[in-house]
């Protein structure tokens, strides 16, 4: 039996477990955006925005957002200001046409900012011990708020900005005067309201060059797959890639052993047959993995009558 070795100085190697995310105390602020657009347009529009998100749909046309606590954000969300959805949604609301209402609610306060094109329009916030503002000061966020959501008149908007008493409730009026859909359950309660909602999606986080990536690869109309998402390849694919390979192979030994090289040439293909080779690696690499995978447990059968 072989004694145990213990180190003089410093401590014994500890098991590496993954950082939790920060957990969420009563009374923190709360934030959900509603988008008038369908959910895989908003998912296609936020893959690079450097926060990780939770959509489901609210209506045919519009779609819930909120931001999914992460234990290591992305350093631009770390060096912002403004709390992520908030940040996410300057960010994805950036050259599209469907404006997009951030609902932020504490105990005590609740506001809203609206975004269109990535630019901030309008924001308020309603609080239980402020005075009512006065008409000139709510009069340009209530017109901003007309011409987005197309209401023709917005005297009513007015009246529920300049509401005291209950901000909970005088946000409600707001989205019901808009035509928007209400608050998901449990908003201001719990954060991660979305979970529970049907068809409700995350869009993890993606570096640069995988936003990139999905971008171009997603079809319109599509929900972007997950970062480690497997698609299954075509044996069309698969034989093209194959079939070229051998081409840019055999044209790169052919570039650097004739009798006239090419330095430029004989680069070009070496390249080319690197980059395919690697394609095909990493196709592989996945299709074992989901291999791999375990197979979901078959649902029970039902009991004899």
């Amino acid at each position: 039996m072989r004694p145990t070795l213990t180190p003089f100085f410093g401590r014994p190697p500890q098991p590496r477990t993954a950082p939790a995310a920060p957990a969420w105390t009563p009374g923190a602020p709360c934030a959900v955006a509603i988008a008038a657009a369908r959910p895989a347009d908003v998912a296609q529009a936020a893959l690079m925005c450097g926060v990780s998100l939770r959509t489901a749909p609210a209506t045919a046309t519009h779609t819930y957002v909120e931001a999914v606590p992460e234990a290591r954000p992305a350093k631009r969300s770390v060096l912002s200001t403004e709390d992520p959805l908030t940040t996410a949604a300057d960010n994805f609301t950036t050259g599209e046409k469907w404006p997009t209402l951030v609902l932020r609610r504490t105990p005590e306060r609740c506001g809203f900012t609206l975004f269109l094109k990535g630019r901030p329009l309008a924001a308020h916030e309603w609080n239980a011990t402020s005075p009512a503002p006065d008409h000139t000061t709510v009069a340009a966020a209530a017109e901003a708020l007309s011409r987005a959501f197309a209401r023709t008149d917005p005297r009513p908007l007015i009246h529920i900005l300049r509401s005291t008493g209950n901000p909970p409730r005088h946000q409600s009026d707001l989205l019901a005067a808009l035509s928007l859909p209400p608050l998901p359950p449990g908003f201001g309660d719990r954060p991660e309201v979305l979970d529970t909602l049907p068809d409700a999606r995350l869009l993890t986080r993606r570096g640069l060059l995988a936003g990139m990536r999905s971008t171009m690869t997603t079809q319109d109309g599509e929900h972007p797959p997950a970062p480690d998402g497997h698609k299954p390849r075509s044996p069309r694919w698969w034989l093209l890639r194959v079939l070229a390979l051998l081409l840019f192979t055999a044209s790169a030994v052919r570039g650097w052993s004739g009798p006239d090289i090419s330095p430029v040439g004989a680069t070009v293909v070496t390249v080319s047959a690197l980059y395919v080779a690697t394609r095909l690696t990493g196709a592989w690499r996945q299709r074992r993995r989901a291999g791999r995978a375990p197979a979901p447990a078959p649902a029970p059968a039902p009991a004899p009558e």
